[in-house]
């Protein structure tokens, strides 16, 4: 019943997650504002059929991975018995606040997010990679599960009164986890997602590799200037991209006030978003042959033995992921105590790249123009 089950689940996240829908953290009890934040998910499993609900903020879109991981890996081990219920309710990648007397009869399941209970909740409630506060009256009458997080307050638990605060989180994590320690769960959570992501990047760059093989002289001739004249190319692919829009609008215009140009329209309405698309894949791409160049030529001599530099299918998974590694060390590095400061400059690293490296492909494509017609 539990495999069923969350199979059905994870499909259903993977249609629902949306990155529009906004709201990072709820308070239940208040009127809701945004339709689209609340999603009811039918399932059927042994027993019958159930719903859950959820709710997505807006970082629920980059913890899909780890919710399906932790889903499975809680689920499968019948630590919860939430689908046993009739009632579930699911918060992903936003805060929930149980107001003052605010009752809440249903069970909580809150996945990268924190949970803050003031009233009562009259089930379990139950936390993948989020935290605990149970403050001034609030309680919770039923069981608590947590990976990956910690709590402070008490609450009623199966006529039982435990003490969640931070001084025994440890033994606390013994006793609630069935297993799994309160810090270290949700480490091993990213673990696993960063090691999917590592094997999602080599895939996309072997596809990526074959791209470029189409592309013959043309890809050689944009990796020489990206190579020669890289500040170059980063400034001319800036300007494009701010000109892009105005230039856009101008050409629906005048194609619009000629009678001759109307029939055209809706070709350059298609044909310039999907170029533009293009030269920051080919951004992305070249970036990652010249990069997955270096790391094969002068990084670790194991790589060296195993892999060649000369090809593509070598150079452009390994860069890739080479681009990706500061975002992927900054999840693995907020793990261990200590290295904020740390993983701030990694996301920061990770962003700039993710920023510049398409501009590349826009700037280098222009330039290779300008020479040919020139």
């Amino acid at each position: 019943m539990f495999i069923k089950a969350i199979t059905v689940y994870a499909s259903a996240l993977t249609i629902c997650i949306s990155p529009s829908l906004q709201g990072q953290e709820r308070s239940q009890g208040e009127t809701e504002t945004d339709p689209h934040s609340n999603h009811v998910i039918n399932v059927q499993v042994e027993d019958g059929p159930k719903q859950i609900k959820v709710s997505f903020g807006e970082r629920g879109l980059l913890s899909w991975i780890s919710t399906v991981v932790g889903l499975v890996d809680t689920l499968e081990g019948k630590s919860l018995g939430f689908l046993e219920d009739d009632c579930l309710d699911t918060h992903i990648g936003e805060d929930l606040i149980i107001g003052e007397d605010t009752e809440i009869n249903c069970n909580i399941l809150m996945i990268d997010g924190d949970l803050t209970v003031n009233g009562i909740v009259h089930g379990d409630v139950a936390l993948i990679n989020g935290d605990l506060s149970v403050e001034g009256d609030g309680r919770v009458t039923g069981r608590i599960r947590s990976i990956g997080g910690r709590g402070t307050g008490t609450h009623s638990s199966a006529g039982d009164t435990v003490g969640l605060d931070s001084s025994h989180s440890h033994q606390v994590g013994l006793n609630i986890t069935k297993g799994f320690n309160m810090g270290w769960g949700g480490g091993v959570i990213k673990l696993v997602a960063v090691f999917g992501q590592v094997l999602a990047l080599l895939l996309l760059g072997l596809v990526g590799s074959f791209l470029l093989k189409l592309g013959g002289s043309y890809v050689e001739d944009l990796s020489t200037i990206v190579e020669k004249k890289t500040g170059r190319t980063i400034l001319v692919g800036l300007l494009v991209a701010v000109l892009m829009a105005p230039v856009f609008l101008l050409g629906v215009v005048a194609l619009a006030i000629s009678i001759v140009g109307i029939p055209l329209i809706l070709l350059w309405i298609l044909v310039l978003p999907a170029a533009l698309s293009l030269t920051w894949l080919l951004g992305i791409l070249l970036v990652s042959k010249w990069l997955g160049n270096e790391i094969l030529t002068r990084g670790p001599r194991f790589l060296q033995d195993r892999l060649s530099p000369g090809k593509l299918y070598h150079t452009v998974p390994i860069g890739l992921v080479g681009l990706g590694a500061p975002l992927m060390l900054a999840s693995l590095f907020s793990i261990v105590p200590g290295t904020g400061a740390l993983s701030v400059v990694l996301v920061v690293i990770g962003i700039t790249l993710q920023v510049l490296t398409p501009l590349v492909g826009m700037g280098a494509t222009f330039l290779l123009i300008k020479r040919r017609i020139i």
